[in-house]
């Protein structure tokens, strides 16, 4: 395992982190990209904040390289779309994780991340 990703809800709004556990832990904030949610990043539902997250944390974990911009790059954004694993795969990503995180906080490691997509791959 060298990553994990956790929200929080705090009363500045929510926190979403990645953690990497190299030689030397370090934090940094996940980035969101403005796809589905102008709002950014939401959990426990299988709404629009939720939708962006999942893509977040699954072009984290791939190093995907999507437009900063989302949507709002236009053709950028499109030709992404049709060659991303992500993707094809944050909308399943979301009902199978992000929709069921507990409303408080969360922690997803990549090993889970690993299995789940294993297990997608297989089945097509």
């Amino acid at each position: 395992m060298s990553k994990i990703y956790t929200g929080k809800r705090t009363h500045g709004g929510v926190v979403v982190e990645v953690t990497l556990l190299r030689v030397r832990k370090t934090k940094r904030k996940l980035r969101h990209i403005p796809v589905h949610s102008p709002d950014g990043f939401e959990w426990g539902y299988g709404g629009s904040g939720p939708a962006d997250l999942a893509l977040a944390i699954l072009v984290d974990y791939f190093n995907e390289r999507p437009p900063k911009e989302g949507w709002r790059a236009g053709q950028k954004f499109n030709t992404w779309t049709v060659k991303s694993r992500v993707w094809k795969y944050h909308q399943c990503c979301k009902r199978s994780f992000v929709a069921g995180f507990n409303h408080e906080a969360w922690e997803l490691h990549d090993t889970q991340i690993h299995t789940w997509m294993t297990e997608q791959e297989d089945n097509e």
